[in-house]
C-alpha cells in the first residue's frame, strides 16, 4: 500500500442488473417483439433488437417506433414483459459465488439499473440476490439515469461511497459510458448479448472485460495491489 495508507483503494462495486448479473435478455426482446406485432403487426430482426439492450426503455422507442404513441407501445410492451418476467430470466453462471465472496471480504455492493423497481426486485428476490446488496436504485430514482453520472453518483450516496473507491460492472456502453462520467474504474463482463456496436469508441471503451463472475475478484484484487 502506498503512503502507509493501510486501506484498500477499492471498497465498492456498483453493478448492472440486466446481462450482468441475471439473464433477462429473453424477456426484454420477446417483450419488444411483442409491442412491434400489437403497434406494428410486425417483427424486428433480432439484430436491431440486440442494439438497443441496456438503453433506457423511451429510447429504445424512439429508435423502434418513431411516430407511434409512446405510452402506447411502452403498455404493449410491460404487458407482455411482466407476464412472462419471471419465467423468462435467469442467473448467470458463478454470480452467486462472486458476490458472496465480495460479501465475506466486506465490500460494499449495490445495484444501478434502467429497469423498473417492481421487476428488479422480482429479479433479486427470485435468486436469492436481494440480501447481498446496501443499495439498489432503479429507474427514475435519481435525477438522470445512465449513462448520466447522476444515476450512479446517487447509488454511492446510499453506499456512502465514493467515485474513486468504486468499480462499475456492467454489459452494455451506456454501463461503461455512465461509469467513466461518475469517475469509476469500469468492468464489462462478456457473458452477456448486449451488442458490440459502439464499443469502439474510446468513451465506451471499459478499463478491464472479464469473461466469468471470478474474474472481477481478479481485478479487484489488482487494483488494490496498487494502492
Amino acid at each position: 500500500m502506498s503512503g502507509g495508507n493501510n486501506r484498500r483503494k477499492i471498497d465498492t462495486v456498483v453493478f448492472d442488473f440486466d446481462g450482468t448479473l441475471v439473464d433477462t435478455n429473453d424477456a426484454v426482446l420477446e417483450s419488444w417483439q411483442y409491442a412491434a406485432r400489437e403497434i406494428l403487426g410486425c417483427e424486428f430482426p433480432y439484430d436491431k433488437l440486440k442494439a438497443t439492450l441496456g438503453e433506457p426503455i423511451m429510447r429504445t422507442v424512439a429508435a423502434l417506433f418513431p411516430g407511434q404513441d409512446a405510452g402506447a407501445v411502452v403498455e404493449a410492451y410491460r404487458a407482455f414483459h411482466h407476464e412472462h418476467f419471471e419465467d423468462m430470466i435467469k442467473i448467470f453462471d458463478g454470480v452467486h459465488d462472486m458476490l458472496e465472496a465480495l460479501r465475506s471480504d466486506g465490500y460494499k455492493l449495490g445495484v444501478v439499473t434502467n429497469r423498473l423497481r417492481y421487476t428488479t426486485e422480482i429479479g433479486l428476490d427470485q435468486f436469492g440476490l436481494a440480501k447481498y446488496f446496501g443499495a439498489v436504485v432503479t429507474v427514475g430514482e435519481a435525477p438522470k439515469d445512465k449513462p448520466e453520472p447522476e444515476h450512479i453518483w446517487f447509488t454511492l450516496d446510499k453506499l456512502g461511497s465514493s467515485p474513486d473507491r468504486a468499480v462499475l460492472v456492467g454489459d452494455s456502453q451506456n454501463d461503461i459510458i455512465g461509469g467513466h462520467r461518475a469517475g469509476l474504474v469500469s468492468v464489462r463482463v462478456n457473458w452477456a448479448v448486449a451488442t458490440d456496436e459502439g464499443f469502439g469508441d474510446k468513451a465506451a471503451e471499459p478499463d478491464f472485460s472479464i469473461d466469468t463472475p471470478a474474474g472481477l475478484l481478479a481485478v479487484i484484487a489488482e487494483l488494490n495491489g496498487r494502492a
